[in-house]
Formats: C-alpha cells, sequence, structure tokens
C-alpha cells in the first residue's frame, strides 16, 4: 500500500513541475551568469580606453556591481591580453575590502611576466588591505619557488613580488640572496631591492655578501645596504678596503646617510665632505672693488679746427 502511494507521488504532476521548475531555475542562473561574465569583461575592456569618460563610466558600474565581479575579475588576471590583466587588478584595487577574496590571486600575480602588470597589482594590494598571514605565507613559498623559473621575467617578477610583501617575507633571504648570482641582470636588481625592503632581516647576510667571490653578488649587496644603522658601520667601514671601486662607491653612499656626522671620516669619506663653509664671510673678496683706472677719465682736449672747416 505504502509503496503504491510512493509510486503515485513519484508519477504526480506536482514533481514533474518541480523539476521543469528547477531546470528553469538553473538555465536562468546560468544564463545570468554569462550576462554578468560578459558585462565584466565589457567593463574591463573599456578601462583601457583611451576616452577618459569610458574609463570613468566602466569604474563606476563595475563599483556597482561589488563582489559579485571579483569572480570574473580574477578570472581576467589570467587572461592572455596585457591590458586586461592590468585593468582586472586596477578594478580590483577600485573595489577596496570588497575584494578580499582576489588577494590570493593577485599575491601570485605578482609573479606575472609583464612589469606594468606587476606594478598594477601591488597597488591594488594596498588599496585592499592587508591580507591574512596564511594568505601571505603561501604567497611567499609560490613566489620562492618562481625564483627559479626558466623564464627569467618570471624570475623577475617573483623577486618583485617578495619585496612588495617585504618582512614578511623574511624566509625567503636564502632564496633572493641566490638571486643575487642570477644570470639576468634585471633578476639580480630585483632581488637586491627585495633585500632591501626586508629590513634588518637581511643584514647579516648582505653583511656576509660583501666578502663574495663574485663582484655582481658584492655590488648588489652594498646597493641592498643602503638603509643602514650604526651598529653596522664597523662592518661596512671594513668593506670599504674592498677592490671594487663601485662597491666602495656604494657603501660610501650609505654611510654618509647617516646622521652622526663624527663617524664619517672613519668611513673613508672624500676630504671636503664636511669642509667648512658654514660661517663664510659675508663679503667676497672684490665685493667693494675699487674703480678701475678709466673710469673717470678725462675729456680730451678738442683740436683747432682751420677755418671753413
Amino acid at each position: 500500500m505504502e509503496q503504491n502511494t510512493q509510486r503515485k507521488r513519484f508519477n504526480s504532476p506536482q514533481l514533474a513541475w518541480l523539476c521543469l521548475s528547477m531546470m528553469t531555475l538553473l538555465l536562468g542562473s546560468v544564463h545570468a551568469q554569462a550576462m554578468t561574465t560578459t558585462e565584466v569583461f565589457s567593463h574591463i575592456e573599456k578601462l583601457g580606453s583611451s576616452k577618459r569618460q569610458n574609463r570613468i563610466a566602466a569604474m563606476q558600474a563595475l563599483k556597482q556591481m561589488g563582489s559579485s565581479a571579483v569572480p570574473i575579475l580574477i578570472e581576467a588576471l589570467n587572461d592572455t591580453d596585457i591590458q586586461t590583466r592590468k585593468s582586472a587588478a586596477f578594478a580590483l584595487g577600485s573595489l577596496g575590502e570588497a575584494a578580499v577574496d582576489a588577494v590570493p590571486a593577485l599575491l601570485s600575480t605578482l609573479k606575472d611576466p609583464d612589469a606594468s602588470v606587476r606594478m598594477g597589482v601591488a597597488v591594488a594590494l594596498q588599496q585592499i588591505g592587508p591580507a591574512a598571514p596564511e594568505t601571505v605565507r603561501d604567497a611567499v613559498e609560490d613566489l620562492t619557488t618562481a625564483l627559479h623559473h626558466q623564464d627569467s621575467q618570471v624570475r623577475q617578477g617573483a623577486a618583485f613580488g617578495l619585496g612588495v610583501i617585504g618582512t614578511d617575507a623574511a624566509a625567503a633571504i636564502p632564496e633572493l640572496m641566490t638571486a643575487l648570482r642570477d644570470p639576468d641582470e634585471p633578476v639580480r636588481i630585483g632581488a637586491a631591492i627585495a633585500l632591501k625592503k626586508m629590513g634588518t632581516a637581511a643584514n647579516p647576510a648582505l653583511i656576509e655578501a660583501l666578502q663574495d667571490s663574485n663582484p655582481q653578488v658584492r655590488a648588489k649587496a652594498a646597493f641592498a645596504l643602503g638603509k643602514i644603522n650604526q651598529a653596522m658601520i664597523p662592518s661596512l667601514t671594513a668593506a670599504l678596503a674592498n677592490t671594487d671601486q663601485q662597491v666602495r662607491h656604494t657603501l660610501a653612499q650609505s654611510l654618509e646617510k647617516l646622521t652622526s656626522p663624527q663617524l664619517r671620516p672613519q668611513a673613508g669619506n672624500r676630504p671636503g665632505v664636511n669642509r667648512p663653509g658654514g660661517n663664510r664671510p659675508g663679503t667676497r673678496p672684490g665685493g667693494n672693488r675699487p674703480t678701475r683706472p678709466g673710469g673717470n677719465r678725462p675729456t680730451r682736449p678738442t683740436r683747432p679746427r682751420p677755418n671753413g672747416l
């Protein structure tokens, strides 16, 4: 009896209507999602327009869409077109905290091969705000691995990304030190800049690198030590004995930035850096020069002319 009742319920028109309604809702949702994706990509394209009013209109439309546009903008970060990736990063940044779910994808995009995209991503991350510690940790691991990528542009982007994260990426210092030996100059520069932004955590490794056998490593380490404190003066002063002119010059510039004048001569600064001149006489010799001979020349006598002339 119960089985017959269940069979009648299964074959009832209400069940068929329910299934039809669910299919309609599902198709409607798919259609709406497709429309949203098309709309978002249309706005992304307008963000790259040369006309200011088009860019403003697109940005306002994306802001009105809010978090619903975030998944599509995240997808656009992987687009093959550079301008699309740049515009997507810009749009995510303009959404502010509403785009917090895009932070992991943005952190991963910091190793994008294109420098302009990386800059856009860095700005977006600043606008969205700080990320969760676990998100940053995962990004640091991902970027550190990317330092060994076969594409030099990706390696450069990874170094840039670690520099953007800054002191929270201190775990990557050993790999960044290795990147100072990279065969590609932009990668070495990116690694040096990143180490410079790591703060004091990178100082011991950088000071040791001043004695490295590779002149490129020594030069980049000297550059990364641009922001120093007085506790580092003995090590940097000793490094001034290095035979590389570039290293000596960079270190001298770093030491010159210290606020303690009495320590500057120890750093091997050039004579004349602290030369007197603050109490110079107000009037230079020659300020009251006598009139040159001839200034008040006597009038020449008039020669008599013959009559008629």
